[in-house]
């Protein structure tokens, strides 16, 4: 179960970095607004705004 979840981690921190290279990072995948830059900085491996997560939720 633990190796899972850093697994899963990593491949988050490895995604964001790509995102990084090709100037996306920051960027919701799903609106396409940028993301809070306090919720990047609480989890710099978010891929999506908070307003998006919380429609993924419902």
């Amino acid at each position: 179960a633990l190796e899972g979840q850093i697994n899963r981690k990593l491949i988050q921190i490895k995604k964001a970095l790509s995102r990084l290279k090709i100037g996306k990072y920051g960027v919701c995948e799903k609106c396409g607004k940028m993301i809070d830059t306090d919720r990047l900085m609480i989890m710099p491996e978010t891929t999506v705004c908070v307003k998006c997560e919380k429609k993924k939720e419902k």
